[in-house]
C-alpha cells in the first residue's frame, strides 16, 4: 500500500519552509523517525523526521524548492509492493516531531526557577515561550 509523507505542522504561525536538503533518495528504505528532511523556516533550522517507514518510491520536493505544511513530500511502498505514484495532494499531515539542528531559536530571557528542597538547591527549566511545552536536552554543559 502506498503511503503518502507529507510535511508535518511545524510549529504555531508557520505554514511553509526552504528546503535545504532533501537527506533520502528514491530507492531508499526510510525508518520512522529517520530523519528525511533539513528545512529551515523564518524561526529555525531542523531535521524533520519520518512518520512512516519504507521504501521511497517517488520524491516531490528538491534542494531550495520552498514547501507548504501539508505538502506530499515522497511517496513510500512497502517492501515487494509496486504502485503507481499518484499526484501531490495538499491535504493537512498529522503533526509529527521536529528535532533542531543548526541554529537556535530566539528564546525569552528567562532564569531557571531555583527551588530548595530538604536543603538540596532544584534547578527547574525556564519557561520556554508561549505554547513550548518540552524541549530536548542536546547537551548538559556542568558536571557533579
Amino acid at each position: 500500500m502506498a503511503k503518502e509523507f507529507m510535511l508535518p505542522e511545524l510549529g504555531e504561525n508557520i505554514h511553509a519552509a526552504d528546503v535545504l536538503k532533501v537527506l533520502v533518495a528514491k530507492g531508499d528504505t526510510v525508518q520512522v523517525d529517520q530523519p528525511v528532511l533539513e528545512i529551515e523556516t523564518d524561526k529555525a533550522t531542523i531535521e524533520v523526521p519520518s512518520s512512516i517507514g519504507g521504501k521511497i518510491k517517488d520524491i516531490f520536493v528538491k534542494d531550495g524548492d520552498k514547501i507548504k505544511v501539508g505538502q506530499v513530500v515522497f511517496i513510500l511502498e512497502a517492501e515487494g509492493e509496486t504502485v503507481a505514484a499518484p499526484e501531490p495532494v495538499n491535504t493537512p499531515a498529522a503533526p509529527a516531531p521536529v528535532t533542531p539542528v543548526t541554529k537556535a531559536v530566539n528564546m525569552p530571557e528567562t532564569t531557571p526557577q531555583v527551588v530548595m528542597v530538604d536543603g538540596i538547591i532544584e534547578m527547574q527549566l525556564p519557561d520556554l515561550g508561549e505554547n513550548i511545552h518540552a524541549a530536548d536536552v542536546l547537551k548538559v554543559l556542568v558536571k557533579e
